[in-house]
């Protein structure tokens, strides 16, 4: 019986998630477009910027105004030669601390969203209801790690990138043991973090929108 030579197949695509290293501020324009381009079509912005056109306007400086903030606080990850992002906010060491400084803390979110109004203009309606929705559900129990933003540029996802970061991120908690708190906007990418041990919490539902998917992970000691 003759024998069929094999064909080899395509070589698997390289890992290019590899490689996580902290954002800089000469990262910031780069990081901008991954984000924007990765949310153009994602349903919960969908919901908070209806219009396409205004979406693709509005996008780069709402997420300017993000990376900003993450530089601030040193939560910018980048990987893959700036394939994939990562904005996160470290633990903030008072639940309690918040009600002992209650006007600075009013102070900061009044400059919060005015700053949402000023990047999101006419729908900044429905930008101030889903983040004002966010923060009455985010966990105050206990200091913890938050996952504000990810994205890959849509050409080069299922490659790791996001796992990448995502695992720098726990690395962190679990050696400052403190937990790390996520709202996923899509199935798919919840999937992701509870297969890294984060358990669901309940869906957050956007009037007349789409859903969120909150989940929280205990450090692992």
């Amino acid at each position: 019986m003759p024998i069929t030579p094999r064909v080899p197949g395509p070589p698997p695509a390289p890992a290019v998630g590899a490689g996580v290293r902290r954002g800089t501020a000469s990262d910031l324009r780069q990081a901008v477009q991954v984000l924007a381009e990765a949310f153009a079509d994602d349903p919960v912005a969908r919901w908070q910027l209806p219009d396409p056109g205004r979406r693709a306007a509005v996008l780069p400086a709402f997420f300017a105004f993000f990376v900003g903030e993450a530089l601030r606080v040193d939560g910018l990850l980048v990987a893959g030669d700036l394939a994939g992002v990562r904005l996160f906010s470290p633990p903030c060491r008072a639940p309690a601390g918040e009600a002992q400084d209650a006007p600075a803390h009013a102070a900061r979110k009044a400059d919060f969203e005015r700053a949402l109004r000023e990047r999101t203009g006419e729908d900044a309606h429905r930008t101030l209801q889903l983040f004002r929705l966010l923060d009455a559900r985010r966990p105050r129990h206990t200091p913890h790690y938050h996952l504000v933003f990810s994205a890959v540029r849509p050409s080069l996802r299922g490659r790791g990138i996001g796992t990448a970061t995502l695992r720098h991120v726990l690395r962190r908690a679990d050696r400052e043991r403190v937990g790390v708190y996520v709202e996923s906007s899509t199935r798919r990418s919840q999937r992701l973090v509870l297969r890294h041990g984060f358990v669901p919490l309940p869906v957050l539902s956007l009037p007349g929108g789409p859903c969120l998917h909150p989940s929280w992970r205990a450090p692992v000691t």
